[in-house]
């Protein structure tokens, strides 16, 4: 959690996945540290009838949840993690493709808190180029103040503070943007 704290502080925005050990409270793995700056990222459902997804849920069981007291590793935020399309690694994960639709060689879906993850690394990429000068605390701050909340009112143990919101994350960054003087 140091060494975290340490690339954070310089100025490396990091991501990390909650895991997979849901729908439990208090399944997040004891190597995460809120105080070192990274955010911690669940799995939400894409839709209500996805595989991962408990009917009327909008958060995957499968997605590893802070403990109930609120003491701990807490997510974040979350993203969409169940039956997401990516490039296809043949000899590792061809046998754990969950979409029987798919036709296109080369590509498969899986599930997890790892497929969430790349969700928020690419908005917080986003974000970096519309503010080069942001900090990862700024970045993560923006992050967590514009997710749409989507169970308990405000922070809860399943979603943290919601799902993220690429557009108004965005928004937000920008507005910290320093304004030039024109000459």
């Amino acid at each position: 959690s140091e060494m975290i704290r340490t690339v954070v502080d310089i100025g490396v925005h990091v991501v990390f996945s909650a895991g997979n050990d849901g729908p439990d409270p208090g399944t997040i793995g004891g190597y995460h540290d809120a105080a070192n700056g990274a955010v911690l990222v669940g799995a939400a459902c894409k839709s209500r009838d996805s595989s991962g997804c408990v009917a009327g849920q909008e958060i995957t069981d499968f997605s590893s949840r802070g403990a109930a007291d609120g003491t701990g590793p807490q997510v974040d935020v979350v993203a969409p993690g169940d039956t997401i399309m990516a490039a296809l690694s043949p000899s590792v994960l061809a046998p754990l493709t969950e979409c029987a639709e798919i036709q296109q060689p080369g590509y498969f879906c899986i599930s997890g808190t790892s497929m969430s993850s790349p969700h928020v690394s690419g908005v917080l990429a986003l974000m970096v180029q519309a503010n080069p000068q942001a900090t990862p605390a700024q970045a993560k701050q923006c992050l967590l103040s514009t997710a749409v909340d989507m169970m308990t009112p405000g922070f809860d143990v399943h979603s943290g503070l919601g799902m993220v919101d690429t557009k108004a994350a965005l928004t937000c960054i920008h507005a910290l943007t320093p304004s030039r003087k024109k000459h």
